[in-house]
Protein backbone atom coordinates (compact mmCIF):
# COMPACT_ATOMS: atom_id res chain seq x y z
CA UNK A 1 0.00 0.00 0.00
CA UNK A 2 3.07 2.54 0.88
CA UNK A 3 4.02 1.95 -2.91
CA UNK A 4 0.96 2.42 -3.86
CA UNK A 5 0.97 5.59 -2.31
CA UNK A 6 4.09 6.73 -3.20
CA UNK A 7 3.62 6.20 -6.79
CA UNK A 8 0.38 8.43 -6.45
CA UNK A 9 2.43 10.87 -4.98
CA UNK A 10 4.99 10.51 -8.02
CA UNK A 11 1.83 11.17 -10.20
CA UNK A 12 0.74 13.69 -8.64
CA UNK A 13 4.21 15.80 -8.40
CA UNK A 14 4.65 15.00 -12.20
CA UNK A 15 1.00 16.55 -12.94
CA UNK A 16 1.64 19.73 -11.19
CA UNK A 17 5.40 19.92 -12.53
CA UNK A 18 6.85 20.22 -9.07
CA UNK A 19 10.00 18.69 -10.34
CA UNK A 20 10.68 21.34 -12.36
CA UNK A 21 9.39 24.06 -9.93
CA UNK A 22 12.30 22.82 -7.95
CA UNK A 23 14.51 23.04 -10.27
CA UNK A 24 13.59 26.42 -11.54
CA UNK A 25 13.56 27.77 -7.78
CA UNK A 26 17.33 26.06 -7.27
CA UNK A 27 18.38 27.46 -10.28
CA UNK A 28 16.91 31.17 -9.24
CA UNK A 29 18.48 31.06 -5.67
CA UNK A 30 21.73 30.26 -7.29
CA UNK A 31 21.28 33.33 -9.44
CA UNK A 32 20.45 35.12 -6.67
CA UNK A 33 23.56 34.18 -5.07
CA UNK A 34 24.97 35.00 -8.07
CA UNK A 35 26.41 31.54 -7.41
CA UNK A 36 24.97 30.13 -10.82
CA UNK A 37 28.29 30.02 -12.74
CA UNK A 38 29.74 27.87 -10.27
CA UNK A 39 26.84 25.42 -10.26
CA UNK A 40 29.19 22.74 -11.14
CA UNK A 41 30.85 22.88 -7.91
CA UNK A 42 27.63 22.25 -5.75
CA UNK A 43 25.75 19.73 -8.21
CA UNK A 44 29.00 17.86 -8.64
CA UNK A 45 28.95 16.67 -5.07
CA UNK A 46 25.36 15.71 -5.14
CA UNK A 47 25.54 14.05 -8.22
CA UNK A 48 28.15 11.67 -6.46
CA UNK A 49 26.31 11.42 -3.11
CA UNK A 50 22.99 10.39 -5.07
CA UNK A 51 25.11 7.64 -7.16
CA UNK A 52 26.59 6.45 -3.92
CA UNK A 53 23.44 6.00 -2.63
CA UNK A 54 21.99 4.31 -4.76
CA UNK A 55 24.74 1.99 -5.09
CA UNK A 56 24.71 0.99 -1.32
CA UNK A 57 21.11 0.85 -1.52
CA UNK A 58 21.31 -1.65 -4.29
CA UNK A 59 23.87 -3.60 -2.64
CA UNK A 60 21.36 -3.53 0.59
CA UNK A 61 18.89 -4.81 -1.08
CA UNK A 62 20.22 -7.13 -3.09
CA UNK A 63 22.13 -8.43 0.27
CA UNK A 64 18.49 -8.97 2.03
CA UNK A 65 17.36 -10.05 -0.83
CA UNK A 66 19.65 -12.86 -0.98
CA UNK A 67 20.01 -13.88 2.69
CA UNK A 68 16.88 -12.90 4.30
CA UNK A 69 13.98 -12.89 1.74
CA UNK A 70 12.19 -16.33 1.28
CA UNK A 71 8.98 -16.93 -0.36
CA UNK A 72 7.80 -15.66 -3.68
CA UNK A 73 5.86 -12.69 -2.56
CA UNK A 74 8.06 -11.44 -0.85
CA UNK A 75 10.61 -11.46 -3.82
CA UNK A 76 7.67 -9.58 -5.66
CA UNK A 77 8.02 -6.88 -2.71
CA UNK A 78 11.46 -6.50 -3.06
CA UNK A 79 11.10 -5.80 -6.78
CA UNK A 80 8.82 -3.42 -5.99
CA UNK A 81 11.26 -1.63 -3.18
CA UNK A 82 14.30 -1.94 -6.11
CA UNK A 83 11.75 -0.03 -8.68
CA UNK A 84 10.72 2.46 -6.28
CA UNK A 85 14.29 3.17 -5.25
CA UNK A 86 15.49 3.47 -9.31
CA UNK A 87 12.40 6.03 -9.23
CA UNK A 88 13.59 8.25 -6.43
CA UNK A 89 17.12 8.19 -7.55
CA UNK A 90 16.43 9.29 -11.12
CA UNK A 91 14.23 12.00 -9.64
CA UNK A 92 16.88 13.35 -7.79
CA UNK A 93 19.30 13.16 -10.49
CA UNK A 94 16.54 15.46 -12.62
CA UNK A 95 16.25 17.62 -10.52
CA UNK A 96 19.62 18.27 -9.80
CA UNK A 97 20.48 18.77 -13.85
CA UNK A 98 24.00 18.27 -13.90
CA UNK A 99 24.60 19.10 -17.99
CA UNK A 100 26.40 15.61 -18.63
CA UNK A 101 24.06 13.74 -16.72
CA UNK A 102 21.10 15.09 -18.35
CA UNK A 103 23.61 14.27 -21.91
CA UNK A 104 22.99 10.28 -20.56
CA UNK A 105 19.40 10.44 -19.49
CA UNK A 106 18.28 12.44 -22.31
CA UNK A 107 20.52 11.32 -24.94
CA UNK A 108 19.98 9.36 -27.77
CA UNK A 109 19.64 5.97 -25.12
CA UNK A 110 16.45 8.62 -23.60
CA UNK A 111 17.73 6.44 -20.35
CA UNK A 112 15.34 8.50 -18.32
CA UNK A 113 12.65 7.08 -20.57
CA UNK A 114 13.91 3.77 -19.75
CA UNK A 115 14.63 3.81 -16.17
CA UNK A 116 11.13 5.85 -15.87
CA UNK A 117 8.98 3.62 -17.59
CA UNK A 118 10.97 0.65 -16.49
CA UNK A 119 10.87 1.10 -12.95
CA UNK A 120 7.56 1.62 -13.32
CA UNK A 121 6.44 -1.27 -14.96
CA UNK A 122 8.63 -3.59 -12.29
CA UNK A 123 6.38 -2.20 -9.57
CA UNK A 124 3.15 -3.13 -11.27
CA UNK A 125 4.52 -6.33 -12.72
CA UNK A 126 5.90 -7.15 -9.25
CA UNK A 127 2.40 -5.60 -7.56
CA UNK A 128 0.25 -8.05 -10.33
CA UNK A 129 2.72 -10.90 -9.32
CA UNK A 130 1.69 -10.36 -5.60
CA UNK A 131 -1.65 -9.95 -6.19
CA UNK A 132 -1.62 -13.42 -8.30
CA UNK A 133 0.11 -14.99 -5.25
CA UNK A 134 -2.61 -14.27 -2.62
CA UNK A 135 -5.62 -15.30 -4.83
CA UNK A 136 -3.98 -18.29 -5.43
CA UNK A 137 -3.92 -19.31 -1.82
CA UNK A 138 -7.28 -17.73 -0.58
Amino acid sequence: MLLALFFAVLIALRLLNVEDSLRNALRAALRAEDSYQERREIQGPIIATIVLLAGAGTLALHYRTMRYVRGRRNVARMAALWGAMAMLCLIGLRIISLHSVDALLYGAAKLNWIIDIGASLTVLGAAIYYTWLVRRQG
